[in-house]
């Protein structure tokens, strides 16, 4: 499992590597004005797929490494290729509801369910497919109660709520059809 400290500098790392058109924090801030220069919505979500695909889904890459065992080339493309594969996905899926409200209301929800998803797929070792989302509403208070813990908390505060916040923090540049033509 990739601990929080280390989850959290790669998040820090990937929104400051991010390039020129990451969100960045103004140093001035001015009355009323955001703390985050307005960005355009294609590169947040990206950014916001970026970080789902290897931060969240950290339990994945870790077991598709662990049943490839890379030690050829074609063994890292088939990865790298992989890579491609759920980034591109997630971000067509994500770029089709790219509405202002609608995006950020999803993101409020997406991001924490996914980081608890994460959470247990490393904790437990688990795999989530519908008999298990089946289990889980099926639990009662009692055996819920042992599942929640201070480290699930934090798991999803760190790299769930936050993030989420985060996101929803950063103002979009205004854009009509006429700019993009």
């Amino acid at each position: 499992m990739l601990p929080l400290d280390a989850a959290h500098t790669l998040t820090l790392m990937l929104l400051n590597s991010a390039g020129p058109n990451a969100p960045t924090i103004i140093a001035n801030k001015q009355a009323g004005s955001s703390v985050f220069k307005p960005q355009r919505p294609e590169i947040l979500i990206l950014v916001l797929t970026i970080y789902i695909a290897l931060v969240l889904n950290y339990p994945f890459w870790r077991k598709l490494f662990a049943a490839t065992a890379p030690n050829s080339f074609s063994d890292w493309h088939f990865l790298a290729a992989m890579l491609v594969v759920v980034v591109l996905a997630l971000y067509l899926i994500l770029l089709t509801i790219s509405l202002k409200p609608v995006l950020r209301a999803l993101v409020l929800v997406l991001l924490p369910t996914t980081a608890a998803a994460s959470y247990f797929m490393s904790e437990y070792g688990i795999v989530i497919d519908t008999n298990m989302v089946r289990n889980v509403l099926e639990t009662d208070t009692h055996e819920a109660g042992d599942l929640l813990t201070f480290k699930l908390f934090a798991f999803v505060g760190i790299l769930g709520f936050l993030p989420a916040i985060l996101f929803c923090a950063i103002p979009w540049t205004p854009r009509t059809f006429k700019d993009e033509a």
